[in-house]
Formats: structure tokens, C-alpha cells, sequence
């Protein structure tokens, strides 16, 4: 389910040798009792994004599926606005209407704002693993915690702009059987119901963590 975002399909092998320098040993990441967390400092590579924190790090891979979606979905809105008409009088085209402007508007600020907040979640993200690399301020889990809601923010910015077109474009452009626009309405939704992608999720754990509050472990089924 997860994959449809992408367009991905899953593939295993079978019977393939994996030479020992190529693994690092490791039970998980810290998902449970008797599991040990991955080593972040295993001199691995030379490039100090791989001590980086994961969680910021896969989560940006989710919000870069999220808000290139909530690109597609415009330029293919945009199209659409240029070539479908209004059903009531005046019949004019959607891309002369003043309603429509304000809905590409708020969709356009939505879109742009996610894209340039998530690039430079990126390039934060680097300059913390350089400095802990080079011995300077340790990328600890307050930076950790402050990419993450930032990434989360763009998410949500991205399926706002993503429902608004949806909504707006028209059910022959949305919701018949085959639509691009439908297919990213649903990846957006499938995205959205992963907790670790649910800025209201998150965002408290941010607070609890600047705010010095000590942090409860969620028991099963929470």
C-alpha cells in the first residue's frame, strides 16, 4: 500500500552472496525490548549523511512523494483550467473565472511553500550531520524532532493543495475511473495514514522534547 505513492513494485532475490564488508550487524533500530539500536556512528562511508538520524532522513523520502504529488496534481490543474469550461453562464473558461484563480493561488503558495520549506529540511539536515562529523554540536534528537515536523508541515501542506484540485477540478477530472488526479488523491490518502507522517503526532513530541517534558513509551496498540 505504501509503494502506490510511487508507483514502486516489491522484488526479492533468492540465493544472492553479500560479502561481510558490505553488512553491519545490527538486531534493529530500537523498536522494542532486546533490540539494539544501529550504530550511528559505524564508519561506513565518508560522507557524514550516513550518520545522520534516520527518522528525518526516511521521512523526508515520504514528504519528497507527497509534495512532488502535489506538483503533478498542479501542473495537471493548470491544463485543465486552460482547456475546461464553466457549467453555468457565462461558459467561460475555468483559467478566466476569479474563483478558479483564488483556487490556483492558494493551491500554487501551498505547493511552492512545501517544496522550499522540504529542501531546506535537506540541506538542515546535512549541515547537522557535518557538524557532528567534524566534532561541533552533537545532531541530537531536538534536531532530529525539529526536521521532522517540518517535513510533516510540508505533507500537510502538500495534501491540502491535493484536496483543493481534487475538489475543484471537477468529478470528470477527479473521479472517473483512470484520472491522474484521482490516483494521486489516493496516494496522498494512503500517505496520510502513517503515524510517523501525522504532524499532530509529532508536533507533541517536538514540544515535550524542547520543552524538557519526559517523554512516555506508547504501550502496544497505541
Amino acid at each position: 500500500m505504501g509503494m502506490r505513492g510511487t508507483g514502486s513494485k516489491r522484488v526479492s532475490v533468492k540465493d544472492v552472496f553479500v560479502p561481510e564488508y558490505s553488512v553491519m550487524a545490527s538486531s534493529g533500530a530500537g523498536r522494542g525490548d532486546g533490540v539494539d539500536p544501529i550504530v550511528r556512528n559505524a564508519p561506513i562511508y565518508d560522507n557524514p549523511m550516513y550518520a545522520g538520524r534516520i527518522a528525518p532522513f526516511l521521512i523526508g523520502e515520504s514528504t519528497s512523494v507527497a509534495v512532488g504529488g502535489a506538483r503533478a496534481a498542479l501542473d495537471i490543474y493548470e491544463e485543465i483550467l486552460h482547456t475546461k469550461k464553466m457549467q453555468f453562464v457565462p461558459n467561460q473558461k475555468l483559467k478566466d473565472n476569479p474563483e478558479y484563480h483564488h483556487h490556483y493561488g492558494i493551491a500554487l503558495a501551498l505547493v511552492s511553500t512545501a517544496e522550499a520549506a522540504l529542501v531546506r529540511a535537506g540541506e538542515e539536515f546535512m549541515e547537522y550531520a557535518r557538524a557532528e562529523a567534524a566534532g561541533g554540536a552533537p545532531f541530537d534528537e531536538e534536531k532530529e524532532q525539529r526536521l521532522t515536523i517540518i517535513e510533516n508541515k510540508c505533507i500537510a501542506m502538500a495534501w491540502e493543495a491535493v484536496d483543493l484540485i481534487y475538489k475543484t477540478a471537477g468529478t470528470s477530472a477527479s473521479a472517473k475511473q483512470g484520472t491522474i488526479l484521482g490516483r494521486l488523491f489516493r496516494n496522498m490518502a494512503v500517505i496520510n495514514t502513517h503515524p510517523a507522517l501525522q504532524l499532530e503526532r509529532t508536533a507533541i513530541a517536538a514540544a515535550k522534547t524542547k520543552l524538557g517534558v519526559a517523554q512516555v513509551p506508547e504501550g502496544p496498540g497505541h
